[in-house]
C-alpha cells in the first residue's frame, strides 16, 4: 500500500509485467531494500568496515533492478525480432480471407513466446468484450516499443479509415 501511490510504482509493474514476474511493485522494492540489508549486514561482519557496509548495501539494494532491466531487454528484443514473422502472418492470413480477430490468433497460437503470450492477450481482451482499438492500445502500452506502436497505429487507423490492412502492413 505505501508503494501504490509512489509515480514509480506504475513504471515498475509494466516492467515486471513484460518479463513475466508476479511480483506487484511494493513486493519488488522490498526485495531490494532486503537484499541491500543483507548484502550490507555480511558485509559488516566480513569487513568491520561501515563505509564498505553502506557500499555494499547500495549494490545489493540494485541487484533486482539490474536483473529486471537484463530480462525486460531480452524479452523486448525477441518480441521485436518476432514481430516481422507475425505481421507476415497477419498479412497472410488476411490475403488468406481470415477475419482481423482470426489473424490474430493465429500469431497467438502458432508463434512462441513472448509475442505468442501478448497476441494472445489481445484476442482474449477482444473475446471478453473490450473493443477491438482497445486492446491493440494495451498491447502497445504493455510492450511499448516503438515498432509495435507504429503497427498498432496503422491498425487502428485502418480500422477507422477503412482500406486493405494487409497492404498497409506490407
Amino acid at each position: 500500500p505505501l508503494v501504490k501511490g509512489l509515480a514509480i510504482s506504475k513504471r515498475i509493474d509494466r516492467q515486471l509485467y513484460q518479463v513475466g514476474w508476479a511480483w506487484t511493485p511494493g513486493e519488488f522494492l522490498l526485495a531490494g531494500a532486503l537484499l541491500g540489508v543483507a548484502a550490507g549486514a555480511m558485509a559488516f561482519f566480513m569487513f568491520r568496515n561501515l563505509w564498505v557496509a553502506l557500499l555494499a548495501a547500495a549494490i545489493g539494494s540494485l541487484g533486482p533492478s539490474m536483473q529486471l532491466r537484463q530480462r525486460r531487454a531480452k524479452t523486448l528484443k525477441a518480441f521485436n525480432e518476432q514481430l516481422p514473422d507475425a505481421l507476415m502472418l497477419v498479412i497472410n492470413a488476411l490475403k488468406a480471407g481470415n477475419s482481423f480477430l482470426q489473424a490474430l490468433q493465429m500469431v497467438s497460437r502458432q508463434m512462441s513466446a513472448p509475442i505468442s503470450t501478448e497476441f494472445g492477450t489481445a484476442v482474449a481482451e477482444i473475446n471478453f468484450g473490450v473493443p477491438t482499438e482497445q486492446a491493440l492500445r494495451n498491447l502497445r502500452d504493455r510492450i511499448g516499443t516503438t515498432d509495435v506502436d507504429l503497427m498498432v497505429q496503422a491498425m487502428i487507423i485502418q480500422r477507422e479509415t477503412g482500406g486493405n490492412l494487409s497492404e498497409i502492413l506490407g
